[in-house]
């Protein structure tokens, strides 16, 4: 699913009043936005916590857009240990939503203990519609 279907697919969920107390019964949809390894991981504490990074495990993403380097820069980290960032291809779209008060859910989707240190844990992001 390229990114104009899930915001169309996103939209008619709002239209047709997903989210509702009325709709609260169905099952919430999940729907994956984004995979990609983790931007700059050697430089962080990413290769100190490689061992304890399974796969599922639940990451947090912060928006920083006062970094200096890049406006949309989205921040990765396990448990308060910052491990790298989304990488620029990948962060536009996951920063505004996130800035927009949007919640997303990021995990590990696999971790290769013998990669190169920017390609050890692949991540996914997703957004939970109920």
């Amino acid at each position: 699913m390229n990114r104009r279907t899930f915001f169309k697919q996103t939209a008619l969920l709002a239209v047709l009043g997903i989210g509702t107390p009325a709709a609260a019964e169905t099952k919430p949809q999940n729907f994956r936005m984004n995979r990609f390894s983790i931007a700059g991981f050697q430089y962080y504490s990413g290769p100190d916590l490689i061992d304890r990074l399974s796969p599922g495990a639940a990451l947090d993403l912060t928006a920083e857009p006062d970094n200096r380097h890049d406006y949309y820069a989205v921040r990765i980290a396990w448990h308060g240990n910052k491990l790298g960032y989304v990488p620029r291809s990948d962060n536009r779209h996951i920063s505004r939503l996130l800035r927009q008060g949007v919640s997303l859910r990021a995990k590990v989707l696999e971790r290769e203990m013998n990669s190169a240190p920017w390609q050890m844990v692949k991540v996914e992001v997703g957004l939970e519609v109920v």
